[in-house]
């Protein structure tokens, strides 16, 4: 006979499995079936868990207005209210006109780019850019200089619902935001003098100077007005610079261009690509230090005078050389941007509620 407390030992009998592991074993059995094969109460308990938490944290989106969350940082229904109006109101878009899909696809796209700013936030904030407190300075100061008075920027302030203090944290928070970024994209936006070489080379749009004319005008509205009646008054002023009357003055007395009848009606050196192109191909037919009789356009009637005019030619490398870096350097910054949003954004737990598509 063998102890109870003692082991059999195999060498000295027939081993005799213990019937404790025939018990675990099927226990371990019968667990794997209830969850995997037989949908038995155990699976069923497990279910009914997981629905529950799942509904819980439902309901806390519904309650807490959560609409996104992006790695556990919320993004709550008035942050999302207050960027849909600013995007609205800088593309002139009037929400109670447009149709609900419209409105929801919106709503999606600033939802989106809050998700992008969160994230971004979240990375300056855990790995910061050390910035100097005159950096931060100067750049309240630039931002405080488009307001006339320190008292219409804390009314403007408050008018959005922000204290002095809060806006002063926010406009720190986005330049260490762009500090950031600056570091994280700064070695993929270096251009070299080989790269500009090769573009100069390759793209005759950037390398030509196109045909360009200096011309002086007086201009006359049709805006509301008859045009053959505008007409005439613009005959009238043509018939006096015949008659030797200065141009320069006539344009300051009558011009109804603005931005240069106290120029004399200096245009300046005009390219196809600036003006309308049925104003520039009536000037392109006047002789240099000639002045055209008044001809119409969709906007009124102009009475041009040539100053000078350039045929297009290539420009030396030289002239186009701080120019070209900085385009290929804006296109090397808009790629290293896009990649560096996609990246975070791949690495980020992201998650939409569903609760941004409503209409009031």
């Amino acid at each position: 006979m063998i102890p109870e407390n003692q082991e059999a030992d195999c060498s000295k009998g027939p081993f005799k499995f213990p019937r404790r592991y025939i018990f675990y074993g099927l226990s371990i059995l019968y667990l794997v079936g209830d969850i995997y094969w037989f949908g038995g109460p155990l699976k069923s308990w497990m279910d009914q868990t997981l629905k529950g938490n799942y509904m819980d944290a439902e309901e806390l989106a519904l309650k807490e207005e959560i609409v996104a969350t992006v790695n556990a940082h919320p993004i709550r229904r008035h942050d999302l209210e207050r960027a849909t109006e600013e995007y609205c109101r800088k593309n002139g878009i009037i929400l109670s006109e447009i149709a609900r899909s419209r409105i929801n696809a919106i709503r999606l796209l600033v939802l989106d780019q809050l998700v992008i700013d969160r994230l971004i936030w979240f990375h300056s904030y855990h790995y910061p850019e050390e910035l100097s407190q005159e950096e931060i300075d100067d750049a309240l100061i630039r931002f405080r200089r488009g307001f006339d008075s320190s008292e219409e920027f804390e009314q403007a302030a408050l008018f959005q619902g922000f204290s002095v203090s809060r806006i002063d944290t926010f406009l720190q928070n986005q330049l260490m935001q762009r500090a950031w970024i600056e570091k994280a994209i700064k070695k993929h936006i270096i251009v070299s003098e080989e790269e500009i070489i090769e573009r100069y080379e390759s793209d005759e749009i950037i390398s030509m100077i196109p045909e360009r004319v200096n011309v002086k005008h007086i201009f006359f509205s049709t805006l509301d007005k008859d045009v053959e009646q505008v007409g005439g008054e613009a005959q009238r002023i043509f018939q006096k610079l015949k008659e030797g009357q200065s141009f320069d003055e006539l344009a300051m007395r009558f011009s109804e261009d603005s931005r240069n009848k106290d120029a004399g009606g200096n245009l300046g050196w005009l390219t196809r690509d600036r003006v309308p192109d049925e104003f520039y191909d009536s000037i392109i037919k006047i002789s240099i230090g000639e002045t055209a009789p008044a001809f119409k356009t969709a906007l009124g009637w102009h009475i041009v005078h040539v100053i000078g005019r350039m045929d297009s030619a290539k420009a030396s490398l030289d002239l186009l050389y701080d120019e070209i870096a900085a385009t290929i350097e804006v296109e090397k910054r808009q790629r290293a941007i896009e990649s560096l949003i996609n990246h975070i954004k791949s690495k980020a737990k992201i998650r939409y509620t569903g609760q941004f598509t409503w209409v009031e």
